[in-house]
C-alpha cells in the first residue's frame, strides 16, 4: 500500500506545474511538468 501511494504522489508531482509572481502579481517564471522553465523579464514600464 505505501508503495503505491508514493507512486501515485510520483505521478502527480510529474504533472505539476509551479507559478512564480513579482509584487506587482506579475507571472515572471513558470516550472513545468516537463521541467521546462519559462521566465519573463519586465522593463520599467512594466511591459514585457
Amino acid at each position: 500500500m505505501v508503495q503505491e501511494l508514493n507512486q501515485i504522489f510520483c505521478a502527480w508531482n510529474v504533472l505539476q506545474t509551479n507559478y512564480a509572481y513579482d509584487a506587482f502579481n506579475r507571472t515572471i517564471r513558470v516550472e513545468q511538468a516537463d521541467r521546462g522553465v519559462v521566465q519573463h523579464g519586465y522593463d520599467p514600464e512594466g511591459s514585457l
